[in-house]
């Protein structure tokens, strides 16, 4: 554990809040600048253009490969063994590029990762298996955040809305005796749960923290979402709160468990996956089809719907 951590988890619940705060004012620096504000831009004027759809996945598609052959010492040795040729005449020639195994990625990140500085390292949440670490610049972070909420726009949730988190993250001490198991960050008009202290006994005082602060939009892990949304019924709680959007993330949950999710929470859920780490961002697109949807079964290539 670094310094900062200790610091934050031996200070008063009180200071805990402040500064959650003040590291939410700099991550908003960080990802809501010049870089964010012109691709969410473009993606909302899309919404109003009539677009050739395969174009514009063959034109991006392109672009991609040509990035990596260019500055990804791994790329560039294996289009060279399987003598590609750039630039695609169509998508399905994608196939000719054997999928990336997770494993491959492990051992050889050094080479896979490309020329270019990238400072910033995040890593993946490791739900399918171990966590691997991902470098991006503050670009690559402003224009994912652009996507994801773009995303969330497109149901109706807007940056500032009052938003609840459910994080794996240890937000609160092991010696508090405080039953307060969540975190204020003002900056953005969020409340951080932890999941570590959820439990029969805690429950309770989470759904009702959860009532009062009145959620324009939950996310974050779906079990907790689950265990909550179980307890409430279990003992009778009737929430109040009508958020206009769900979106559980890294994790998966069974139409059952959504379906009783929507019941408790009162509010529709929109499934998203892999937005942390700047992979492509997997989701619900509903009516509006600028949102990527990606398929993978087994190791079959399916092309997608439409790309923004």
């Amino acid at each position: 554990m670094g310094i900062k951590e200790q610091v934050y988890l031996y200070s008063p619940v009180f200071l805990q809040n402040l500064l959650t705060t003040l590291y939410g004012y700099q991550l908003q620096r960080d990802r809501y600048g010049p870089a964010y504000q012109q691709r969410f831009q473009e993606l909302m004027d899309k919404r109003a253009e009539t677009i050739d759809v395969a174009a514009d996945q063959l034109k991006r598609l392109n672009e991609f490969l040509l990035f990596c052959q260019h500055h990804s010492p791994f790329y560039e040795a294996l289009f060279a063994e399987l003598n590609l040729q750039l630039p695609f005449e169509k998508l399905t020639d994608l196939k000719q590029i054997p999928p990336l195994e997770k494993e491959t990625l492990r051992q050889h990140i050094g080479l896979v990762r490309t020329d270019l500085p990238a400072p910033i390292i995040g890593k993946t949440g490791g739900t399918t298996g171990k966590s691997i670490q991902v470098h991006y610049t503050k670009a690559d972070m402003q224009i994912r955040m652009a996507h994801l909420d773009y995303f969330k726009a497109t149901h109706g949730v807007e940056k500032g809305m009052r938003r609840i988190s459910f994080t794996a993250q240890a937000l609160v001490s092991e010696h508090q005796r405080t039953p307060v198991y969540w975190r204020m960050n003002r900056a953005l008009n969020q409340l951080l749960f932890t999941v570590k202290k959820i439990s029969p006994r805690t429950m309770t005082a989470y759904l009702q923290a959860i009532d009062e602060f009145d959620p324009e939009s939950i996310d974050g892990l779906p079990s907790a979402m689950i265990e909550l949304a179980y307890h409430a019924k279990r003992e009778g709680i009737e929430l109040s709160c009508r958020p206009r959007a769900i979106f559980p993330t890294a994790e998966m949950m069974t139409r059952e468990e959504r379906q009783l999710i929507e019941d408790v929470f009162h509010g529709p859920v929109f499934d998203q996956y892999a937005s942390s780490e700047g992979a492509p961002i997997v989701s619900n697109a509903g009516a509006d089809k600028n949102i990527c949807i990606t398929r993978w079964a087994s190791l079959n290539w399916k092309q997608t719907e439409k790309c923004s």
